[in-house]
C-alpha cells in the first residue's frame, strides 16, 4: 500500500542534530541577508545571539543538545573572508550587492564569535 509516502522512522539522519541547526541558522542568516543588510552588522549579531539564546534555553530544559554555533563560525570565517578578498578582484563584484551583503553578514558573524571568546586575563 505504497503511494510514494515516505515513513519518518524510515529516514535516518546523515548528520549529528547540531550540525543540520548550525547549516539551517546559516541558511536563515543567508537568506535574509537582503533585509539585514539595511541594518548592518549588528541585526545579524542580533540574529545570531537570539538563536544562541533560544538553543541554550532549549538545552538547559533538555529538549536537545546546542550546536556550537561559535566554533562553526569561527572556523568558517577565514573560508567566507578568502570568497570576499578573492571577489573584491573584481571591480564589477567588488561593488556587487551580493558581496557588500556577504560583507555585512561576516561582520556580524566576527561580532559574534569575538563576543563568545573567553576574555584573556593578564
Amino acid at each position: 500500500m505504497s503511494r510514494g509516502w515516505i515513513s519518518r522512522s524510515a529516514l535516518q539522519s546523515g548528520l549529528p542534530l547540531a550540525t543540520v541547526q548550525v547549516f539551517d541558522l546559516l541558511q536563515l542568516v543567508l537568506s535574509l541577508t537582503r533585509y539585514l543588510d539595511a541594518l548592518g552588522p549588528q541585526a545579524v549579531l542580533a540574529v545570531l545571539n537570539a538563536y544562541g539564546t533560544a538553543s541554550q534555553a532549549a538545552m538547559l530544559s533538555g529538549l536537545q543538545p546546542t550546536p556550537d554555533l561559535a566554533g562553526f563560525l569561527r572556523r568558517l570565517l577565514p573560508r567566507l573572508r578568502l570568497v570576499s578578498r578573492v571577489a573584491s578582484w573584481s571591480g564589477r563584484l567588488d561593488g556587487s550587492r551580493e558581496l557588500v551583503r556577504l560583507r555585512t553578514v561576516l561582520d556580524g558573524m566576527a561580532a559574534f564569535v569575538q563576543q563568545t571568546e573567553p576574555a584573556a586575563t593578564p
